[in-house]
């Protein structure tokens, strides 16, 4: 799902904005996991949907079109295995939500089956803040001049399955390297060597 173009601005301020247009759908039955989860969100300026259960997650995607599914792995009933296969059958064809799944299991087997099963991403519970924010980040800042307006920004969340189209009026790698050479970085290390 494209975002609007956004005029040059801070970056903590561009993220902000990015982040606060992302549908994001939380299938958690968990009620600790389910506020823990939505406080996290919340701090990033996101207002999410949630499911309680698999049933749920597949009947909220098939009403609304969300950026993000944030699909915990074992919930009663129908788990986010069988939710997220039963998402991506009846939205074959259609664009379709990243699905990151859930977990306390934090092995690659576990992360296997999921991506397996249908799912683009994965996160081990307890869910760490900053990854959290790096997976809702996953999408990409594109910076292309426009005669008379400077810089303009775009932001696009790169879906797994139903990627997002880059802005068409330059390569992206060109746009790449605009972006990149626009960043200001700050080293510190002490050590000369790795310095250089």
């Amino acid at each position: 799902a494209a975002v609007p173009a956004v005029a040059s601005a801070p970056a903590s301020k561009m993220a902000t904005q990015y982040l606060r247009k992302l549908r994001v759908l939380l299938a958690e039955d968990h009620k600790v996991n389910q506020k823990l989860a939505l406080t996290m969100l919340a701090k990033l300026g996101i207002s999410a949907d949630l499911a309680e259960d698999g049933a749920q997650a597949v009947q909220a995607v098939m009403r609304n079109s969300y950026d993000l599914v944030l699909m915990d792995v074992e919930m009663p009933d129908v788990d986010g295995l069988a939710a997220t296969r039963e998402i991506r059958a009846r939205l074959e064809g259609r664009p379709q939500p990243v699905i990151c799944g859930l977990s306390a299991h934090a092995t690659a087997g576990m992360q296997e089956l999921c991506l397996i099963e249908g799912m683009d991403r994965y996160l081990t519970k307890p869910i760490d803040f900053q990854k959290l924010r790096v997976e809702l980040m996953g999408g990409a800042i594109e910076a292309e001049s426009q005669p008379g307006a400077g810089t303009v920004f775009r932001f696009t969340f790169r879906a797994g399955r139903a990627a997002v189209p880059a802005v068409a009026s330059a390569p992206a790698s060109k746009m790449a390297t605009r972006c990149l050479r626009k960043l200001r970085v700050l080293l510190a290390e002490d050590h000369k060597v790795n310095q250089k």
